[in-house]
């Protein structure tokens, strides 16, 4: 099978499997099903850019951001949770969950996405098939931001070029990924790094984003920022191992 073909079945099961796990999220408002749709997603996002079209784009952007605030507020709950945290801190946590995972299921019960699943298949059947040559030259342009992305990183470097780094790793990771399932292809023997690296990185970046916000005790932020060093540490040893994997670093 081609190239073209193998990617454009997989891009049809994708859709395919969004809409079912929206529809099997909005019965059961089941934390794994919610996981599975984001990766879902973003598996299909990986490969959007090849299709050409950003009104695509955007409209699938503006879907995956719907669940992010479910995602952040999982995780700061376990972080305030694993810290100790107050009763009143942990209260508010649970009670913005609730009022995020509403606001998720009046999003995902509209016919928004309904006709976004559509719409995506009608420009599947009329975009360019993606060559083999096409999908690399997307990895390799996505190769160079990571390396750029490395490249301008320092021990000390603010949070927002750690999280851009992150970014730049998530978009080759994924694109990897989706090239895998779709041609049935080894992934790149650097995979398994930028996993890693992704990992760190967003646990660095949840504990960023916990410590901008107003009104942490001083006890739970001061315990906060003690637990940013090593994982910055670790961020760093990630940075170390990709500047030796990645060809051309």
């Amino acid at each position: 099978m081609s190239t073209a073909s193998a990617l454009l079945l997989y891009q049809l099961h994708l859709l395919a499997r969004i809409g079912r796990l929206r529809r099997d999220w909005l019965l059961t408002r089941d934390a794994e099903t919610l996981h599975d749709l984001r990766v879902a997603m973003r598996n299909w996002r990986a490969l959007l850019p090849l299709l050409g079209n950003a009104e695509c784009r955007t409209r699938w952007r503006t879907a995956a951001q719907q669940s992010n605030a479910m995602r952040d507020l999982d995780v700061q709950l376990a972080l305030l949770q694993k810290h100790r945290a107050g009763q009143a801190s942990l209260t508010r946590h649970r009670q913005a969950m609730a009022e995020a995972s509403e606001r998720l299921r009046v999003a995902l019960s509209t016919a928004a996405l309904d006709t976004l699943l559509l719409d995506s298949t009608r420009w599947l059947a009329c975009s360019r098939p993606v060559s083999a040559g096409r999908l690399a030259q997307h990895r390799r342009t996505l190769h160079t931001r990571l390396l750029r992305a490395l490249g301008s990183l320092a021990p000390d470097s603010p949070p927002a070029l750690w999280h851009a780094l992150r970014l730049a790793i998530k978009r080759l990771r994924y694109l990897n990924e989706a090239a895998s399932s779709a041609t049935q292809s080894a992934a790149p023997p650097y995979q398994a790094a930028l996993k890693a690296a992704q990992g760190t990185l967003g646990e660095l970046h949840d504990v960023d984003a916990l410590l901008l916000q107003a009104g942490l005790p001083a006890p739970l932020r001061a315990a906060l920022s003690a637990s940013r060093a090593p994982l910055l540490i670790r961020a760093w040893q990630d940075v170390v191992t990709l500047q030796k994997l990645l060809p051309g670093a």
